[in-house]
C-alpha cells in the first residue's frame, strides 16, 4: 500500500531539523508527546522534539502496544523543546 504523499513530504521536511534522530527518547519527550498528541499536529511535535515525523508516529505505536519507552532506551537528557526555552506548549499550537 503506497504511503500518502503528504506523509512523505512531512517526513522529508522533518529530517532536515531532526537533531535527535536515532537518539534515545527521554521520559520528558514521551510525556510531552502523550500530552500533546490529540491537540497538536504530529509534525509540529516532531519539530519541537527534534525528531522525525516517522519517529513520532513510531513512538506512538510503541506506546499503544504497551512497549513504553523501553523500545528506544531511556536517558535523563532534557527535552529539546524545553532546551529552546519553552516551559509550556506555545499557544499557536
Amino acid at each position: 500500500m503506497p504511503t500518502n504523499q503528504s506523509t512523505k513530504v512531512r517526513q522529508s521536511e522533518s529530517q532536515l531539523e531532526a537533531t535527535n534522530h536515532n537518539e534515545p527518547w527521554t521520559d520528558g519527550e514521551v510525556q510531552l508527546l502523550l500530552e500533546c498528541k490529540d491537540e497538536v499536529p504530529l509534525f509540529e511535535i516532531a519539530g519541537a522534539l527534534g525528531r522525525t515525523y516517522y519517529a513520532v508516529m513510531d513512538k506512538l505505536t510503541d506506546l499503544a502496544k504497551g512497549r513504553g519507552n523501553a523500545a528506544h532506551g531511556r536517558t535523563n537528557r532534557p527535552v529539546l523543546a524545553y532546551d529552546r526555552g519553552w516551559t509550556t506548549i506555545p499557544d499557536s499550537w
